[in-house]
């Protein structure tokens, strides 16, 4: 991360995203992925190509952090443990 990530700490900064888990459950194709048996949102085994990236679900979790990503001026990416928690958050929703 580049200097201009730090806050006033020298902590880095993360793309604030408190909430998004709830506009993921908005997102019918995301909602109807995640019912499914055992469904998470990146398949461990699922090869990485465009095709595959090109899912409704994957589309419907991208699009709420790129929208706030790019309402940003640094352009800041969210932080891991944050990340986690708002998924966590969202698979506990769906019983996951």
């Amino acid at each position: 991360m580049s200097g201009d990530s730090l806050d006033n700490q020298g902590q880095f900064k993360g793309l604030q995203i408190t909430g998004i888990g709830s506009e993921w459950e908005r997102c019918e194709a995301l909602r109807a992925h995640l019912r499914g048996e055992g469904a998470v949102i990146f398949e461990k085994d699922k090869s990485e190509n465009i095709k595959n990236t090109c899912s409704p679900w994957i589309h419907g979790y991208l699009q709420p952090l790129l929208l706030r990503m790019a309402e940003t001026d640094q352009k800041l990416q969210p932080l891991v443990d944050p990340l986690r928690d708002e998924i966590s958050g969202l698979y506990q929703m769906f019983s996951k």
